[in-house]
């Protein structure tokens, strides 16, 4: 008699956690940009950060496939590596334009798109009775990542240098990347916890998932329902990401050093956002909880737009708070939506491609704001106009998706008994 495997469910989370933990460092990637900048110029320093991001689909897709076709410690350990090596090899070549853009955007680029399609897409798959708990506390740890290495970045550059400091923090991610490796198990598409069993709508079990390929997927309204309501969701917190500090400053005077303090209390809020409304999403449902972060989101641009004002710092707290639990609201609530959706056998590949409407949002929000914020001294307003409208588009799309999903459930219910 063939023995079922035995897993760990809540260490493989703690190690997937670990690895996406390492590649939010990202995020404190302006704590030593003016250094970095100082020796390869400001040009080399944006290019090689804007690389490590936007490249960050293509190896989720890639990634994804491998996750997919039961790869995921062969991934992980991979991208663990690879994100590591391109701290190391960065600190090397600190002075070089091209070697930082090729270590710190290229090789470590590639190592954290395959280290969130392992961690994250694998990790789900052993939490079909928490999924949403599981995608906060991974996205969260992701997020959230940049409170514990700001710091210890800061730390590392007053007392031993960019270089050294690069190498250093390398040489722990490889480590982590090695140690995730040896905890981390591959997930049966088909996982269910002992003793649990599905819940049931009106006594009547849910389908079974399907579980479609990407080339299916696509071809679904769902799925473009799917990734405009990333886009939307995405739209306001990268605007936000990427222009908190101006906006303390040309919206509220603030001098750089007091906005910094705003920018670190959205960080917080972000954080929390993904383990809040990725466990209330358990509960209240997915599709709810879009709704509910679309008008909180809303909500907040338009508390720190009409809000603004010399020193006015109520506004400008509340809004952020509001802004950026929403938009760790998304992070957390879009993986589990794609699985439920779409299934878990191919979720790896399937949510690296949904994960493409993050990329858009990324590549022009910030830059939306970035433009009307110079050409307005410093008032990002009409901008906020514009990320209200997308969460309103949000709202719509994410009502849509509730109706069309109902209807076909009471379909179903409707069905006579075979």
């Amino acid at each position: 008699m063939e023995m079922t495997p035995k897993y760990h469910r809540w260490a493989i989370l703690v190690a997937a956690c670990a690895l996406v933990f390492c590649t939010g460092s990202i995020y404190a990637f302006s704590v030593f940009r003016d250094q970095l900048a100082d020796q390869i110029g400001l040009s080399s320093t944006m290019t090689a950060y804007s690389i490590n991001s936007a490249i960050a689909p293509i190896p989720m897709i890639l990634g994804g496939y491998f996750v997919d076709h039961r790869r995921t410690r062969s991934i992980a350990l991979v991208g663990g590596l690879l994100y590591g090596a391109g701290w190391l090899l960065a600190g090397f070549v600190a002075s070089s334009g091209i070697g930082v853009i090729f270590a710190y955007g290229i090789v470590g680029g590639m190592g954290q798109g395959l280290v969130y399609a392992a961690a994250l897409n694998n990790t789900l798959r052993f939490f079909p009775d928490r999924r949403g708990l599981a995608s906060g506390l991974i996205t969260g740890a992701n997020g959230g990542a940049t409170i514990v290495m700001a710091p210890v970045i800061q730390t590392l550059l007053s007392t031993m240098g960019l270089s050294s400091m690069m190498i250093a923090i390398g040489i722990v991610f490889l480590v982590v990347g090695v140690g995730a490796f040896l905890v981390i198990r591959q997930a049966p598409a088909d996982f269910v916890p002992e003793g649990w069993t599905p819940p049931t709508v009106d006594g009547v079990r849910p389908a079974a998932a399907v579980n479609m390929r990407w080339r299916e997927m696509v071809a679904t309204p769902m799925f473009w329902l799917i990734f405009f309501i990333f886009i939307c969701g995405a739209f306001s917190g990268v605007m936000i990401s990427g222009n908190a500090s101006p906006i303390a400053q040309g919206m509220y005077k603030y001098a750089a050093a007091e906005a910094a303090v705003f920018v670190s209390l959205y960080s917080f809020s972000n954080l929390a956002g993904r383990l809040i409304w990725g466990t209330l999403s358990d509960r209240i449902g997915r599709v709810r909880s879009l709704q509910i972060i679309f008008v909180i989101a809303a909500a907040g641009l338009a508390v720190v737009m009409l809000g603004k004002g010399e020193h006015r710092a109520l506004p400008l707290a509340a809004g952020l708070l509001l802004i950026g639990t929403s938009f760790g609201g998304i992070m957390a609530t879009m993986p589990t939506l794609v699985m439920g959706q779409f299934g878990p056998a191919n979720q790896g590949i399937n949510y690296g491609i949904v994960f493409v409407g993050y990329s858009v949002a990324a590549l022009l929000s910030p830059r939306i704001g970035a433009s009307i914020g110079a050409a307005n001294d410093g008032d990002f307003s009409h901008a906020f106009v514009i990320a209200i409208c997308a969460a309103a588009l949000g709202v719509a799309l994410a009502s849509t998706y509730q109706v069309v999903t109902r209807r076909r459930q009471e379909a179903r219910l409707a069905q006579p008994v075979a």
